[in-house]
């Protein structure tokens, strides 16, 4: 089957196999970025509410310290 093709068409079609796997793993980068940029979203999200809970804690200990100090005085 083979031996009956150009060499022409067979170098023509390896090119065109070559370049669909070369556009496949494109793509599929592309949705791995896409991904990984949704992931790294919701981490910066989460990081940002740590923050916020972290800054609450200060406050409550703050609170908390000054409550001990008003009853030792």
């Amino acid at each position: 089957m083979l031996q009956n093709i150009s060499i022409r068409s067979k170098v023509i079609s390896a090119f065109a196999v070559v370049l669909c796997f070369g556009a496949a793993l494109g793509v599929f980068a592309v949705i791995e970025v896409q991904r990984l940029n949704q992931a790294t979203s919701a981490i910066n999200d989460n990081v940002s509410d740590i923050r916020r809970l972290s800054v609450m804690g200060v406050q409550l200990e703050r609170i908390r310290s000054t409550d001990g100090l008003l009853l030792l005085a």
